[in-house]
């Protein structure tokens, strides 16, 4: 099964967005996806999010993505930072939406951290305001099997979504380059998507002076863009 790399970032991995630096290690490694964090709750718009927009639509093939951080509360106002970010930076056309669900950790007084994941009520509220605002696009979810049934109850997110993006990593797996990728992706066997789904988080990405998380896409470039076009 054919299969593409590709790497997820965000203003923590690079704080003035892709640079040109930063994309000769992804071409070497044999990277062609990228997906970029617009926006984290209601308030919050990544700023290196412009910047690797524009910097990846300069690269002959190379397909890109945006998602958004879902926290606890206000979640159609998250949605509609969500699209305002990425309408901003050049519109919808040929972008793949993703809703991040995970288990989020908020800082509080004394060095403490509290656990606030997202309820299915602000994930089922997110969709329906972005199906709502732009209704010929379609919207996926990156999201692991934790977190999904023990978090949400494991609802059945393959009615709710248009596609997984699955994170999973298993334990040993070592990928600096695509030639590294096992011939298949996991299976998911949850919240309702069965078989494989071909978009993958599978841990990290080695690269020559850094470590980002690493993806991978099982199938063609074209497959991949469709997500992002289909209206």
């Amino acid at each position: 099964m054919q299969s593409i790399l590709g790497t997820d970032i965000s203003y923590h991995n690079w704080r003035r967005g892709l640079t040109f630096n930063g994309r000769k290690e992804l071409d070497a490694a044999g990277v062609k996806f990228v997906i970029a964090r617009a926006s984290y709750g209601s308030g919050f718009a990544d700023p290196a999010f412009e910047r690797t927009r524009k910097r990846v639509s300069g690269y002959k093939d190379w397909v890109f993505g945006a998602y958004h951080f879902l926290v606890s509360g206000k979640p159609a106002a998250q949605a509609d930072l969500f699209l305002k970010q990425v309408r901003s930076t050049g519109g919808t056309e040929d972008v793949l939406l993703v809703l991040d669900v995970e288990r989020s950790r908020v800082s509080l007084d004394g060095g403490q951290h509290e656990v606030r994941t997202p309820s299915l009520d602000d994930v089922e509220a997110f969709v329906a305001r972005i199906r709502a605002k732009a209704p010929r696009k379609l919207i996926g979810v990156y999201t692991n099997e934790s977190t999904w049934t023990t978090s949400l109850g494991n609802p059945d997110g393959e009615a709710l979504f248009d596609f997984l993006w699955q994170a999973r990593w298993p334990h040993g797996l070592k990928v600096a380059s695509v030639t590294d990728l096992p011939p298949r992706p996991p299976r998911a066997g949850f919240g309702g998507w069965g078989g494989r789904p071909p978009l993958w988080q599978y841990g990290p990405l080695r690269l020559p002076d850094r470590s980002l998380d690493g993806n991978a896409w099982y199938g063609t470039l074209e497959d991949l863009r469709e997500l992002g076009r289909r209206k």
